[in-house]
């Protein structure tokens, strides 16, 4: 029950921008920051920080974490 009210304990992938999703799913197509930043026109320290606040959002440490997540909810 506590699911239907809180959708984020069903997907926490909902807890990000879109932006951030975007660089999400660039991550777990196995993209690194550099080509990030040259896809997206942005400073590759802009990725790094997306990256940073991925991170924390989700509660997550590392990519390997990042794309069971992304395989299991998106």
């Amino acid at each position: 029950m506590n699911s239907l009210r809180n959708p984020l304990l069903l997907n926490p992938l909902k807890s990000l921008t879109d932006r951030e999703l975007e660089i999400a799913k660039m991550y777990a197509d196995g993209l690194g920051n550099l080509e990030i930043a040259n896809i997206l026109d942005v400073k590759q320290n802009t990725v790094s920080t997306i990256k940073k606040r991925i991170f924390d959002k989700l509660k997550i440490e590392n990519f390997v974490e990042l794309i069971e997540l992304i395989k299991d909810h998106h």
